[in-house]
């Protein structure tokens, strides 16, 4: 799904990001973070990293020790364009990127 900078005078500007498992977590259960990364070169130009970019919340998500841990977050875009990534790390560890 396309979802357009919060100055595009577009209600596209949020999406759901679900969190979900493919095997049973620890019995001490983990701990999901997710961070916003932009794309270099995307939106027309390079920004050198300073590109604002969107935030997603929450940003920490804990899932208990032995589930299978389905849990949301609502990622909101910035004012400018441009491609971004989604990184789900677990325990300090990146597990996937959107």
């Amino acid at each position: 799904m396309d979802v357009l900078p919060q100055n595009a005078g577009s209600n596209k500007t949020t999406s759901a990001v679900t969190i979900s498992l493919s095997k049973p977590a620890p019995p001490e259960g983990c701990t999901v973070s997710l961070k916003i990364e932009p794309v270099a070169y995307s939106g027309g130009h390079n920004h050198n990293g300073n590109r604002p970019k969107g935030i997603v919340n929450p940003d920490m998500i804990t899932i208990p020790g032995c589930t299978m841990g389905v849990a949301s977050a609502t990622y909101n875009s910035s004012g400018v364009a441009g491609e971004e990534k989604i990184i789900a790390e677990i325990d300090g560890s990146i597990k996937n990127q959107w």
